[in-house]
């Protein structure tokens, strides 16, 4: 059985967008144990990274996913990766901060 996790961390480049996101929590990722080993999902605009997992830093929430369609219309950003993962269907939430609001506060 693997154990899941969110990853929230500060962003490394965030460009323009680091207007809008919190200064602290700019960017979130899928961690989960196997077993023998960590693994990383992370996505971006740019890329999506799937690899073996060396160090992990910033905010960890314990989360399960959850059985439901997926959303029709979302953009591609870590958010909407993470929720998609999870089977979160909250249309109102866009920012890793907001993500990291729901989840901590146990609401999902």
């Amino acid at each position: 059985m693997y154990s899941e996790y969110v990853v929230f961390e500060k962003a490394k480049t965030l460009s323009f967008l680091r207007y809008f996101l919190h200064n602290e929590i700019s960017h979130c990722y899928v961690i989960w144990h196997d077993g023998e080993k960590w693994m990383k999902y992370n996505t971006t605009v740019d890329y999506v990274d799937i690899c073996e997992l060396t160090e992990v830093g910033g905010i960890i929430i314990p989360i399960t996913k959850q059985d439901t369609e997926g959303s029709p219309i979302c953009f591609n950003t870590c958010v909407s990766a993470v929720k998609r993962y999870i089977g979160l269907r909250d249309k109102f939430i866009f920012t890793p901060y907001q993500l990291y609001k729901r989840l901590a506060h146990g609401i999902i």
